[in-house]
């Protein structure tokens, strides 16, 4: 019995062989579910893995401030506000200047009205009661100052217009400020109303005003080449500026509308009268026509340059005709933000007062 136990559970050589075969298999076949499974686990885990858990991130860098950045915002910023702070400085010049302009010369111009008027100057009163054929060289005589005397510019007739009586000792008084003094221009409608200068040249009074102080609205000034004495000039140059506040001769541009243009005189009052024209041409012109000739080569010479003149104007006056004996006023003002343009108006003597 034992023997055949032993037989079954050895078994054969064979049989024996078989079943380690089998179990061989069987190992093997478990050894190979479980590497697969194995396998298989190790495939899975890769899914589950980060790229950080492979390749780990770097320490994020510090970011560098950006000074070039806050370097040009801040210039950027303060170019701007010096460009403010100088616009405003330059406004508050020109606001000035214009302050200026009034005290230098609103007084004077009061004076003159009073002048007119007769009630501030009592000397013009006790004048005129002597009676209205009192010589020019007996009007200077008996002046109040007698320091300062005027241009020997004295008319050939006597003096009979108490209006010149008046202006002429307001002139006179002026002409003691400053002996450069040659006349006083106004235009009714305006507020065109300064004393005129002349001096050697056409530079001084740009900037410097009838006190003779710099200053940017400068002065009413008559071309250098001109004759003190009004008649004896063929065109009589007068300069200003075109104060965009109103002043000097801003206000020339009025005479480009037609309704003033037709019924607008211009007076200049000198020591030896007043003298009145009539606007006959207006116009905006390049600086290379020489509107401001005031020599002419022959008598038709002037007289084709009035004409020629004349047909510039935006208007035109029926009944206007020149000849060699005319003297006419040309004003002439800048036109502002163009510097080679000009305004310039024209008019033809037509009447003295004295």
């Amino acid at each position: 019995m034992t023997n055949n136990a032993e037989k079954i559970e050895r078994g054969t050589p064979m049989e024996n062989n078989n079943l380690n075969a089998a179990t061989s298999d069987e190992i093997l076949d478990g050894v190979a579910l479980d590497t697969a499974g194995a396998e298989n686990a190790f495939i899975s885990s890769l899914d589950e893995i980060t790229a950080g858990e492979i390749a780990p991130d770097r320490p994020a860098k510090k970011k560098k401030k950006n000074f070039t950045g806050a370097m040009l915002r801040m210039l950027t910023v303060a170019l701007c506000l010096s460009v403010f702070l100088y616009c405003v400085y330059e406004l508050v010049l020109i606001m000035k200047q214009y302050q200026m302009s009034d005290d230098a010369y609103s007084d004077i111009a009061s004076g003159f009205e009073q002048a007119l008027m007769g009630d501030r100057y009592g000397k013009v009163g006790a004048l005129s009661s002597l009676g209205g054929d009192i010589p020019m060289q007996n009007y200077d005589d008996i002046s109040q100052n007698g320091v300062v005397k005027p241009p020997a510019v004295t008319p050939e007739s006597p003096i009979t217009s108490l209006k010149f009586q008046r202006v002429k000792v307001y002139l006179e008084s002026l002409y003691e400020q400053n002996n450069d003094l040659i006349g006083y221009i106004t235009i009714k409608g305006t507020v065109i109303s300064y004393p005129v200068v002349q001096t050697s040249n056409n530079d001084y009074y740009l900037d410097h005003g009838f006190d003779r102080q710099v200053i940017t609205a400068g002065a009413i000034f008559a071309d250098c080449t001109n004759h003190p004495k009004v008649t004896e000039n063929k065109n009589l140059v007068l300069y200003g500026h075109n104060f965009k506040n109103g002043a000097m001769f801003h206000q020339l541009v009025q005479f480009l509308q037609e309704d003033f243009f037709m019924n607008t005189t211009v007076e200049l009052a000198t020591f030896d009268g007043i003298y009145t024209f009539e606007v006959f041409a207006a116009y905006r012109t390049h600086i290379n026509y020489r509107y401001y000739s005031t020599s002419f080569a022959t008598d038709d010479a002037f007289v084709d340059f009035c004409y020629s003149s004349e047909k510039r104007s935006l208007y035109h006056k029926e009944g206007i005709e020149f000849d060699a004996d005319d003297t006419i006023l040309t004003l002439s003002t800048c036109v502002n933000g163009e510097k080679n343009y000009r305004y310039a108006i024209q008019a033809k003597l037509v009447n003295i007062e004295r």
